[in-house]
C-alpha cells in the first residue's frame, strides 16, 4: 500500500513537469520525491529489520522511552520558559531553525522538546502514548519505574501543552486502547484522569479553564476558523487536478494554511493519492487488528492493539496539521506502519494455518 503511495507520487511529479510549474515549485516537488523515498527506507527497516519478539519489544520500549524523554524536555521548558535545545551546539552543523522562539498561549509556555512545532511535540506523545500504557500495564519483567515512568511524563506533558490537537489526540489513543480493558481498569483510569485534572487545577493555576476554553466557544476562535475556512478553498483548488494532483509538496503556505494534511494530499495528490494514503493507514490498522487475533503471547496481543490504538490517534491529528511537511511526525507515522506489518508477519510465524483461514473467510 506504501508504494501504491508512492506511485501515485511519481506519477503526480511527472505530470507537474511535464505540463510546467514554477521553479520554486519544482524545488519543493523535487524534494517532495526525496522525502517520499526516505519515509520508504524507515517503513521497510521497521517492517523487514524487526523480525522476532525480542526485537519488537526493544523497539517499542524505545518508543516509550523517546515518548517519555520528549515529555520530560517538554515539561522543563513549560515551567522555566525556556527552550533549552538552542544551547546544544553540534560541531560542523548550523540550526535551521529557531529554537529560541518559545510560544506562548494563554499566559503558558508552549513546549515543543526537540520538534520544529508545539504541534508535531503533540504528535510524539500522542502516538508514543498507548505504546507506553501498554507496557506499563503487561510487560511485568522490568521495574516499576521504567514501565510506569513514562506514561506519567507523557500524560503530564500531553495535559499541559496546550493543544487542541494533541489532546484529541490523547483522548482517541487511550479511548480505543481502553476498549481492550477490564471494567475495573477502565474505572481506575477514570479516577486517575480527574486526579490528574484536580492536581492541574490546584498546582497550575488557570490551566483547566485554557483546557476548557480550547473547546468551548469554537466559533470564536481563530484557528479553528482558520481550518474550517479551509475546506471550500482546497476543494476548489483540488478540482483543477482531481486525480493525481499538482505535485507532492508544492502546496506552499502563502497560497494557504490548511492546517489538515488529509486536504493538502487532496490539492497535491488528488483523489487517488489521497484515497491511497488512506487505504495504507486502514492497512497498517488491518494488521494489528487481525495479528492480534492470531497472536497468542499476551504480551504481543496487548502491544499490537496499542499500535493499532498509536496508528489512530497519529491518524486523527493528521486532520489538525499539515503533519507531512513536520520530520518527526511524518517519520513517526511510517515507522509505526512498519511496525503494523511486522507485528502482522509474527503472527503469521505463530499460527499460520489460523491466519490463512481468516483470510480466506
Amino acid at each position: 500500500m506504501f508504494f501504491l503511495v508512492l506511485g501515485v507520487i511519481l506519477v503526480s511529479y511527472s505530470l507537474s513537469n511535464f505540463v510546467g510549474i514554477p521553479t520554486r515549485e519544482a524545488g519543493l516537488a523535487d524534494g517532495g520525491v526525496l522525502k517520499a523515498f526516505s519515509w520508504a527506507g524507515v517503513l521497510l527497516i521497521a517492517n523487514d529489520g524487526t523480525a522476532d519478539r525480542e526485537r519488537l519489544l526493544t523497539m517499542l520500549r524505545r518508543v516509550a522511552l523517546i515518548g517519555a524523554l520528549m515529555a520530560t524536555l517538554g515539561l522543563v521548558q513549560f515551567w522555566s520558559g525556556l527552550s533549552l535545545v538552542s544551547s546544544i551546539y553540534i560541531p560542523g552543523l548550523t540550526a535551521d531553525t529557531d529554537f529560541d522562539n518559545v510560544q506562548t498561549r494563554s499566559g503558558f509556555t508552549r513546549a515543543a522538546a526537540t520538534a520544529s512545532h508545539p504541534l508535531e511535540y503533540g504528535t510524539v506523545l500522542c502516538m508514543s502514548l498507548p505504546i507506553a500504557i501498554a507496557l506499563a500495564l503487561n510487560d511485568a519483567h522490568r521495574s516499576r519505574l521504567a514501565r510506569w515512568y513514562p506514561v506519567a511524563a507523557i500524560s503530564a506533558a500531553a495535559l499541559l501543552s496546550i493543544s487542541r490537537s494533541a489532546l484529541i489526540g490523547v483522548i482517541a489513543g487511550v479511548a480505543i486502547l481502553a476498549l481492550s480493558w477490564s471494567r475495573a481498569a477502565r474505572i481506575r483510569a477514570v479516577l486517575l484522569a480527574a486526579a490528574a485534572l484536580t492536581v492541574t487545577y490546584l498546582f497550575v493555576p488557570g490551566m483547566v479553564g485554557t483546557i476548557k476554553g480550547l473547546f468551548v466557544g469554537l466559533s470564536e476562535d481563530t484557528s479553528a476558523a482558520s481550518r474550517t475556512s479551509s475546506y471550500a478553498v482546497a476543494l476548489e483548488m483540488a478540482g483543477r487536478t482531481p486525480l493525481v494532483g499538482r505535485g507532492f509538496g508544492t502546496f506552499l503556505p502563502e497560497y494557504r494554511i490548511l492546517d489538515n494534511q488529509y486536504l493538502g494530499l487532496l490539492i497535491e495528490i488528488g483523489t487517488i493519492g489521497l484515497v491511497a494514503f488512506l487505504a495504507m493507514i486502514l492497512t497498517g490498522l488491518a494488521c494489528c487488528l487481525l495479528a492480534r487475533r492470531n497472536l497468542r503471547d499476551p504480551l504481543l496481543r496487548h502491544l499490537s492493539y496499542a499500535v493499532f490504538a498509536s496508528l489512530t490517534a497519529g491518524a486523527v491529528t493528521f486532520a489538525f496539521f499539515d503533519a507531512l511537511t513536520f520530520p518527526m511526525a511524518a517519520v513517526f507515522m511510517f515507522f509505526l506502519l512498519g511496525i503494523s506489518g511486522a507485528i502482522w508477519k509474527l503472527s503469521k510465524q505463530e499460527a499460520p494455518i489460523s491466519v490463512s483461514l481468516t483470510i480466506l473467510q
